[in-house]
């Protein structure tokens, strides 16, 4: 067990929370579900890149694996799904949103990979991403593609 804490762990009442969503197929003695969870949310807290996590968490290599395997599985947005529902629900709201807001932003980007274009109309060259956020400021979807195309795709 991590015996140093970072700002970014859960506390115990919020793995209670989410813990249903991670359960193993096997028991152990020590949760490594919880420290794996708590390597993933330090590296957007951060902007720690997966090969500098601090040496106290399990390597790299373990911690990015289950971060693509709970994505690919939708694990991860199933659990910002239902929280989202949650905190809607704890502020009198209803869980499903009546109405989003949408932004756009073009961003520019490095020359190292991912997609990239050049933006006319903001005379950028990168990437554009969309946002649909509730009006509690909640996201509820992320869009990201290359600049240069149109955003009614």
């Amino acid at each position: 067990m991590r015996q140093k804490r970072y700002s970014s762990d859960l506390t115990d009442s919020q793995w209670k929370t989410i813990k249903p969503y991670f359960q193993a197929d096997r028991r152990r003695r020590h949760d490594l579900r919880r420290d794996i969870l708590d390597a993933i949310l330090l590296s957007p807290k951060t902007g720690c890149q997966w090969r500098m996590l601090p040496g106290e968490f399990a390597p790299w290599q373990t911690v990015y694996y289950y971060f693509r395997r709970w994505r690919e599985e939708g694990r991860l947005q199933c659990l910002l799904s239902a929280l989202r529902r949650t905190v809607r629900r704890e502020e009198g709201r209803e869980g499903e949103p009546s109405a989003l807001v949408s932004d756009c932003q073009s961003v520019s980007t490095s020359r190292a990979g991912g997609i990239a274009s050049y933006d006319a109309y903001k005379n950028v060259k990168g990437r554009k991403r969309h946002l649909a956020v509730d009006t509690e400021g909640l996201p509820w979807n992320l869009l990201v593609h290359a600049a240069g195309d149109h955003e009614s795709r």
